[in-house]
């Protein structure tokens, strides 16, 4: 059987070349064209950088507004307002909403803070507040559990009934308050201020004014014993200082 006639169109080089059969002049292009690419990732990541750079230099989203999820009930957002301040040098795209809502959160009288960017111009901040719930003497606060903090004066507190006692007793102290403010409510004796002196003995000071040294011991017949003088003997004569 005779073979196909040879055609040339059917041959066609290797595209690699044998690293022993190529040229010098192969090896200069080839080299030219390495450092042609190395060159141009170069360029092109220097570019890149450089434009970076301007994007840090530029406020492009510019901080407009700040929204606040829910109104405060009892803290002041001046405190707020000043921390979000000392973020406003830097714009949206640059500003790091998590060390903003931990500063938010050293402030004493709120328990969480949570901060949200609102593209293109906006943050949004959430803040749970601690609730006050009587004044612990001339300089805090206790919330529901016990625990004392601080906060700007306000109208909203002054309302807030007033106990005190030893550093440490904050727990006792509030749950005796508890404990005997209903029962002498249900009687028209509304109790205004709790204390425990450093003796660790009881004073109460109704809201008429009538104070009242409820002593250390057996503290639940004296308060019935209270109710009692209170309409035999306390109302009549308009007495303000009572031993029970």
């Amino acid at each position: 059987m005779a073979s196909p006639p040879n055609n040339p169109w059917l041959h066609r080089s290797s595209v690699s070349v044998p690293r022993e059969r190529r040229t010098t002049w192969q090896m200069v292009r080839l080299a030219f064209e390495c450092v042609l690419i190395a060159g141009l990732l170069i360029a092109i990541a220097v570019t890149a950088y450089n434009i970076y750079q301007r994007v840090l230099q530029q406020n492009l989203f510019p901080l407009k507004r700040v929204i606040i999820r829910e109104p405060l009930r009892y803290g002041d957002m001046r405190e707020v307002s000043e921390i979000i301040r000392n973020h406003h040098q830097r714009d949206l795209l640059h500003m790091d909403v998590t060390l903003l809502a931990d500063e938010m959160q050293r402030l004493d009288w709120i328990a969480k803070a949570s901060v949200y960017k609102r593209w293109p111009d906006a943050v949004e901040v959430k803040l749970e507040e601690r609730v006050p719930v009587v004044r612990w003497g001339g300089r805090a606060f206790l919330d529901a559990s016990g625990e004392p903090f601080s906060i700007p004066d306000n109208d909203k507190l002054r309302e807030l009934a007033t106990i005190h006692g030893p550093d440490g007793y904050e727990k006792q102290v509030l749950q005796y308050w508890h404990d005997i403010a209903p029962w002498l409510g249900a009687r028209q004796l509304q109790l205004q201020q709790l204390s425990l002196d450093q003796r660790l003995v009881w004073h109460a000071e109704l809201e008429n004014g009538l104070d009242v040294i409820l002593g250390r011991d057996q503290l639940n017949d004296r308060l019935k014993k209270l109710a009692v003088v209170n309409d035999k003997v306390i109302k009549p004569y308009h007495l303000s200082l009572i031993h029970i």
